[in-house]
């Protein structure tokens, strides 16, 4: 019988290096104006996603690296992450009845909507599966130091290297980082997690539906940079922590009569977590 070898081996640390190489090396291609020898619009629209869909391809023919979680849990996993992706996305709109809505910057015309599929939707599954492999490549248990620094590096190739450049004074700087960089950093976290137990499919699901609405909604949330930055930190690592206690709870097994009491403290967690960021952003009165 053949072992499965979770701990890196150094084949495996150089496919590693190998993935982290050609997303920098895109992520620097398409931050110095290096794509404009091909066109913009051309990289943008097709040679741009083309390479994420190549990645994504090149991570699925190596050597298979099982994620972390219990195979049973696959399905209920998925779940989860599609319920606090829309949770999240609840918790926005509240936040946009306090705050105002705005109309989306982004097309909305059919062929507006397959473009940013495209372009949106490569990415998320490039990035994706290159981030299950490295995670349940590096980790064999549940160890946040290898997640922050794969959700740094996550967060920084989503981020446009112009908007680093523009951080001029401190004030600017604070905002960037509580506006953009600590919301990013914590979403890219909670789906680091999910592709440690679950492989790269969870936080497809997971991301994507922030990325849908983001994206496909024509009116959005006019957020101030405060409450942007409140709601995008607590959100995520609310999801994390919940989802901790309950994948603890069912790997170990847990009696059938317990379970509902599981299912029903996920669900006043969840609600109370709600209901804590309502009352910081102004929702209710008080």
């Amino acid at each position: 019988m053949i072992k499965k070898r979770f701990l890196p081996t150094r084949p495996s640390k150089l496919m590693c290096l190998l993935l982290i190489g050609l997303m920098s090396s895109l992520y620097i291609i398409d931050n110095l104006s290096m794509a404009s020898f091909a066109g913009s619009q051309i990289f943008i629209y097709y040679i741009k996603p083309a390479l994420w869909i190549g990645f994504a391809f090149l991570t699925w023919y190596f050597p298979k690296i099982h994620s972390k979680g219990k195979l049973k849990l696959r399905s209920a996993l998925n779940l989860w992450a599609f319920i606090l992706g829309v949770l999240y996305i609840a918790v926005n709109i509240m936040g946009g009845i306090v705050d105002g809505f705005g109309k989306s910057p982004y097309s909305h015309s059919p062929l507006g909507i397959l473009t940013n599929i495209i372009t949106v939707g490569s990415m998320l599954v490039g990035v994706e599966f290159i981030r299950s492999y490295l995670i349940n490549n590096l980790s064999k248990k549940e160890n946040y130091l290898v997640f922050i620094p794969i959700a740094l590096f996550t967060t920084i190739i989503g981020i446009s290297f112009n908007r680093f450049l523009n951080l001029k004074d401190f004030q600017k700087t604070v905002e960037f980082i509580a506006q953009y960089f600590a919301p990013d950093f914590s979403k890219n976290l909670f789906a680091t997690y999910l592709a440690f137990l679950g492989g790269p499919l969870p936080a497809i699901i997971y991301i994507g539906i922030l990325q849908a609405f983001h994206w496909l909604s024509p009116i959005l949330p006019n957020l101030k940079w405060i409450t942007a930055s409140l709601i995008g930190i607590l959100c995520p690592l609310f999801s994390l922590a919940t989802l901790e206690n309950i994948y603890a709870k069912e790997a170990k097994k847990i009696k059938r009569e317990d379970e509902e009491e599981g299912v029903f403290s996920w669900i006043i967690t969840s609600l109370v977590s709600i209901g804590i960021i309502w009352f910081a952003v102004g929702v209710f009165p008080i």
